[in-house]
């Protein structure tokens, strides 16, 4: 497969999303309580969220809501970095959630692994049923997604799944919260049919940068993360995701350069609302995605995405689609002919000189 038809099942896969977020919450929703029980059991004291890639990103965006729903430690970390440094504060009061779509790479196999070997439980979370990691984890949670393009819902299905695990864990079934998840494949497919369209214009707009800043705190900052992995891999322009906060450490943006602010209601919106400005004092170009009931970014020149009024938890997944969108557009708009050709390797062919 070259890039060019990698970008084009992407697209299929990234429009697909309300109905493989479905399917998954419905095999979440049979699988929770056997997972839930043998926690409960064991009295959990914290978790870790384990994967590598987009599957890292997976850990990020439900951690912040598990801290808060289940108020235990819920720690995301990097695959080989869990399996050489963090297994060592496993124990059998531990849960260790594996994440990995192909459930068959050596440094998420090599954490199940430690992890066992610590008596820790462990969950998998996979899109391959004949997986090794299903066979040797404690338990399973299989994901209804394909991945032939590049990573859309094989990763916002799992984060909506393990969502709906923390929520069953926490007993706040009767929640706002819970409401969101279950009707999340409509909000995901509302924001698709709203963002196409908008993105795609903003895409023309930006074909010509090649260097891209995201930022966004809690749920937002996997989001943000979610961007410019779609930009990394399919248009393979520079993309740089930073914590809200951080960005106020560091002369973060320039003038002119290209910057999306994750800024959903939430706990962070005050820190949000100052970052816009403070990115619109510095002249940066300005894109902020905000929710549609949030009236505090008036004046400020750029670019507004309005969003769906949804719980802070699930900003993860609404707020990533319309990135994704922009990152398959710009990705296609920026295709040469030469790009679609590839040697045996899948290496990009350089033209001709």
């Amino acid at each position: 497969m070259n890039r060019l038809q990698r970008i084009e099942h992407t697209r299929t896969e990234l429009l697909a999303q309300p109905g493989a977020i479905g399917a998954t919450l419905a095999i979440a929703r049979a699988a929770a309580v056997d997972i839930v029980s043998a926690w409960r059991q064991r009295k959990i004291q914290q978790v870790y969220f384990v994967g590598s890639g987009d599957s890292l990103i997976v850990g990020e965006a439900v951690a912040p809501a598990w801290q808060r729903w289940v108020e235990r430690p819920a720690i995301p970390m990097q695959a080989l970095e869990f399996a050489r440094y963090g297994v060592h504060c496993a124990d059998d009061a531990t849960a260790v959630v594996i994440i990995s779509a192909s459930g068959r790479s050596e440094a998420t196999l090599e954490s199940l692994r430690s992890a066992m070997r610590r008596g820790a439980l462990t969950l998998a979370v996979t899109n391959t049923e004949t997986a090794p990691l299903i066979s040797e984890a404690t338990h399973h949670l299989l994901v209804s997604a394909t991945r032939v393009g590049w990573p859309t819902q094989s990763s916002t299905a799992p984060i909506a799944a393990l969502l709906w695990l923390g929520l069953v864990w926490s007993a706040k079934l009767d929640s706002v919260d819970a409401h969101a998840v279950l009707t999340l494949p409509e909000t995901v497919q509302d924001v698709l049919e709203a963002h196409d369209i908008p993105m795609r214009a903003l895409a023309e707009k930006w074909r010509d940068r090649a260097t891209f800043f995201f930022a966004g705190g809690g749920p937002a900052y996997a989001a943000a993360r979610m961007g410019a992995a779609k930009i990394k891999e399919m248009s393979q322009d520079h993309a740089h995701a930073m914590f809200l906060e951080e960005y106020h450490h560091y002369y973060s943006v320039k003038s002119g350069e290209a910057f999306f602010l994750v800024a959903p209601n939430g706990v962070l919106r005050d820190r949000a609302v100052s970052t816009a400005r403070s990115a619109a004092s510095e002249g940066a170009s300005l894109v902020i995605l905000r929710s549609e009931d949030e009236a505090g970014y008036e004046g400020l020149s750029g670019h507004q995405v309005a969003l769906p009024p949804i719980p802070e938890s699930l900003a993860s997944v609404v707020y990533a689609v319309p990135l994704q969108l922009f990152a398959q557009h710009l990705a296609i708009l920026k295709q040469q002919p030469e790009w679609a050709q590839q040697d045996h390797q899948g290496r990009r062919v350089r033209s001709p000189q």
